[in-house]
C-alpha cells in the first residue's frame, strides 16, 4: 500500500474522539496531560515526546492533544501525499498514547460531545484556486454520499444538532491558509486503519478531479450540487433511508469515480468505501472503538478462567499502574459492610485485564435472609431471579427497597466525582443502550466471607450474555399468585381472577389498571383482615361503576361467588 503513487498535494487531518469509561465521558485533555507529564524523562527522550500548548508531539508522526474544549481528544498526524502515509502516522501516535488509553473506549461517535473527522487537502496555488473554492466544495459534497451512507445516522444527527457536519461544511482561512478543510465527515473514518485509508483515498481522488483545470469533472455536471439547499435535501434523504433515490445517485457516483485518474491506483480502497453497508458493518463490529479497531486495547483477550486466575492477574497487573488507573474507573457502591472490597476487586480486574464493560454497575449489600445475588436495572425492575424469592410478598417487599437502590445507582453514576469525568452519556441520544445501569445486591454471608470471585463470575456472564436476564413479569408468573399456603392469599387470588374475567366481558379497561395497582399493593393488603380486603374491592367497584356503569357486570356478585368457590 505504501508503494502506491502519491497525490500531487499533501493530505492532512485532525480527527476528534471521545474517551469513555463506564458510560462516562472523560476529560481527554486532563488524561493525556497527566499521562505524558508523568512519563519518565528517559522514555520521553527515546520516543521523542515534546509538550506543546494543546497536546504532545510524538516524534515526526504528529501530535495528540485537544482543541479548545479539552473534553474531546484530537489527533493531528503529520501530512503526507499518500493515504498510507497518514495512516502510518496515525498508528504510531495511537500506539504511544495507547499505553494509557487502552483501559478506555476511544469512540468515534458523538457521545455527549460532537466529534468530527476533518480532512485537509493542500491548495498548492491558492490564488489559482481561490475563485474556485465554492466549486470545489460543491464537488466534494456531491461525491460524499457513499461515505455518508456508511455513517451512523444518529451520530450524524447529533453533529447536525450542534451545528456541525452539513454537506457544504468546509473552511479555507484567507489569506494565510493553503489548505481546503473538508469538515462534513464524522470521526467514524478513524474507527479502523482500513476505513481511514480508504476514506482518505476516495476523497483525495475526488479532490484531485475537483481541482484539475482540464474540465473532466464538468462531464458529470448532473451530479454536482448547485445550492446549499440541494446538499441539505440530499443529506436528509440519506438520514431517512430513502433508498430508491439514493441508490440511483450512488450508482451514478460510482460510474463517475471509476473514470477518475486515481481510481486505478486506489481501486481496492475506493471499491471498499463504495460498499457502504460493509463499511458500516465493520464499524459496528468494533463498536466504533478505535482502541479495538487499531489494536491498542479494548478487545477482550481473556476467558473466565484467566480472569479468575490469581497468577494471570499478577502477571498483567505488574505491567500496569493499578493504583493510578483505578482512579479513572467509575465503580460506585454503598457503605454496607465489605461492599467496598468487592468494588475494589472488580476495579482492579478491569484495569489489569483492560476489561471494557458494556454496562455500568452499582454495588450494594443484601440482608441476611438472601443467599444469592439479585440484579436490578435503573428503573427498579428485578432482572435476575434469586432462589430466595419464595412468594410474591417477598418480591414486592424487596422491590420497595430495590427501587431506592436503583435510584441511588443512577445518581451515583451521575454524580461520580472522578477528576476526569465530564458527564454521563445520555441514552436518549440514541448512541448507548437504554437502562444499562445495573445494581447488584451482594448477600450478607458472601460479603462477610469476602467471596469476591462470585461477583466477578456473575459480571463476566452478564457481559458475555451468558447470564439469563428475565423480566419482572416472568418472575411474577413463576411465583404463581395463589400458591401461597395462606387462606388470605387463596381468597384474594380467587376474587381477582373472577373480577378479571368479568372485567374482560364488560370491556372495561380500568380493570387492568385496578388489578396492577392491587397486585403491587398486596404487601399491605395481606396484612388486613379478609373483611377489609372485601371492603376495599367493594369501594373500587362503586368508583368504577360511577365512571363506567354497566348493568351486565356486578362485582359484588362476583366477589360473593369467588368466596363461595374458595370455601367449597
Amino acid at each position: 500500500m505504501s508503494n502506491k503513487k502519491g497525490f500531487p498535494f499533501l493530505i492532512g487531518a485532525d480527527p476528534e474522539f471521545n474517551i469513555i469509561s463506564q458510560g462516562n465521558r472523560m476529560d481527554a485533555g486532563g488524561i493525556l496531560e497527566d499521562f505524558f507529564d508523568g512519563m519518565d524523562s528517559e522514555e520521553k527522550r527515546k520516543k521523542n515526546i515534546v509538550k506543546e500548548s494543546m497536546g504532545f508531539d510524538i516524534g515526526k508522526s504528529g501530535n495528540i492533544g485537544w482543541d479548545g474544549a479539552s473534553s474531546t481528544g484530537e489527533i493531528r498526524p503529520e501530512p503526507a501525499n499518500t493515504p498510507a502515509g497518514i495512516v502510518n502516522n496515525l498508528r504510531r501516535i495511537l500506539l504511544v498514547a495507547g499505553q494509557k488509553l487502552e483501559i478506555f473506549t476511544l469512540t468515534t461517535l458523538s457521545m455527549g460531545a460532537p466529534v468530527g473527522g476533518h480532512i485537509h487537502f493542500q491548495l498548492k496555488d491558492q490564488n489559482k484556486y481561490q475563485k474556485d473554492i465554492h466549486k470545489i466544495s460543491r464537488v466534494m459534497s456531491s461525491f460524499f454520499l457513499p461515505i455518508l451512507l456508511g455513517e451512523n445516522k444518529i451520530n450524524i444527527q447529533a453533529r447536525l444538532n450542534n451545528g456541525y457536519g452539513e454537506m457544504s461544511d468546509h473552511r479555507v482561512e484567507h489569506p494565510t491558509s493553503k489548505t481546503f478543510e473538508f469538515r462534513t465527515p464524522t470521526a467514524e473514518w478513524m474507527t479502523t486503519p482500513k476505513i481511514a485509508c480508504s476514506t482518505l483515498a476516495y476523497l483525495a481522488t475526488v479532490f484531485y478531479e475537483a481541482t484539475e483545470t482540464n474540465g473532466g469533472i464538468d462531464k458529470f455536471d448532473n451530479l454536482i450540487l448547485k445550492t446549499k439547499e440541494q446538499g441539505e435535501a440530499l443529506q436528509t434523504l440519506a438520514l431517512t433511508d430513502f433508498m430508491t433515490l439514493t441508490k440511483k445517485i450512488t450508482s451514478d457516483i460510482e460510474k463517475a469515480v471509476k473514470t477518475f485518474k486515481y481510481y486505478p491506483v486506489y481501486k481496492k480502497e475506493i471499491d471498499y468505501i463504495l460498499n457502504f453497508r460493509k463499511v458500516l458493518k465493520d464499524k459496528r463490529k468494533v463498536n466504533y472503538d478505535m482502541a479495538v479497531g487499531w489494536g491498542i486495547g479494548g478487545k477482550m483477550n481473556f476467558n473466565k478462567k484467566e480472569l479468575m486466575s490469581k497468577k494471570e492477574f499478577v502477571k498483567r497487573a505488574l505491567k500496569k499502574d493499578i493504583d493510578e488507573n483505578s482512579n479513572l474507573i467509575s465503580m460506585p457502591f454503598n457503605n454496607d459492610t465489605q461492599v467496598s472490597t468487592f468494588a475494589k476487586t472488580l476495579t482492579e480486574k478491569i484495569v489489569a485485564f483492560n476489561w471494557h464493560l458494556n454496562k455500568r454497575y452499582f454495588l450494594f449489600g443484601l440482608s441476611k435472609e438472601f443467599s444469592d445475588f439479585v440484579v436490578i436495572d435503573e428503573k427498579g425492575d428485578v432482572k435476575c431471579k434469586s432462589k430466595d424469592f419464595t412468594g410474591l410478598v417477598d418480591l414486592i417487599g424487596v422491590q420497595t427497597y430495590y427501587k431506592k437502590m436503583a435510584q441511588k445507582a443512577a445518581n451515583a453514576h451521575r454524580d461520580e466525582c472522578s477528576k476526569y469525568r465530564e458527564g454521563r452519556i445520555n441514552w436518549a441520544e440514541g448512541l448507548v443502550e437504554k437502562n444499562n445501569i445495573l445494581a447488584i445486591g451482594i448477600p450478607y454471608n458472601m460479603r462477610i466471607k469476602g467471596d469476591t470471585s462470585s461477583l466477578i463470575k456473575l459480571i463476566y456472564d452478564i457481559e458475555k450474555g451468558k447470564k439469563k436476564i428475565i423480566s419482572e413479569g416472568e418472575i411474577i408468573k413463576d411465583l404463581k399468585i395463589g400458591k401461597s399456603n395462606t387462606e388470605k392469599f387463596k381468597i384474594f387470588n380467587a376474587i381477582m381472577e373472577k373480577a378479571k374475567k368479568d372485567g374482560k366481558k364488560s370491556g372495561d379497561s380500568n380493570y387492568q389498571l385496578m388489578l396492577r395497582n392491587q397486585i403491587f399493593s398486596l404487601h399491605d393488603l395481606i396484612e388486613r383482615e379478609l373483611e377489609q380486603t372485601r371492603d376495599t374491592l367493594n369501594n373500587t367497584t362503586e368508583n368504577l361503576s360511577q365512571e363506567n356503569p354497566d348493568p351486565t357486570v356486578d362485582l359484588n356478585e362476583a366477589i360473593e361467588e369467588a368466596l363461595n368457590e374458595t370455601y367449597h
